[in-house]
């Protein structure tokens, strides 16, 4: 998640919001708030390597996916499907 580091942590936490709480208080545990109390605690917290860790390890059970794929044809994309902004966390290759 290479934008991340530059993410406000109102917006951290509004990621993490897409989660589940029984995942959020596996991995922050030590943190005893309701759901959206803990994920602004955690996005404080400023811990950007466990962050990234916990979405991509967690990526399954967020409740908002956005998966781009290749084309069959293998062409690059067009200049208008081009996102500069994002992140890729895993090919299948």
């Amino acid at each position: 998640m290479a934008k991340l580091g530059d993410a406000a942590p109102e917006d951290i936490a509004r990621l993490l919001e897409l989660f589940p709480a029984p995942i959020l208080k596996q991995n922050w545990g030590h943190l005893r708030a309701p759901k959206e109390e803990m994920c602004i605690r955690i996005a404080q917290e400023h811990d950007l390597a466990k962050i990234s860790r916990f979405v991509a390890d967690n990526y399954g059970r967020c409740k908002q996916h956005v998966n781009l794929m290749q084309p069959w044809n293998k062409q690059p994309p067009a200049p208008e499907a081009s996102f500069p902004d994002a992140d890729l966390f895993a090919t299948d290759k």
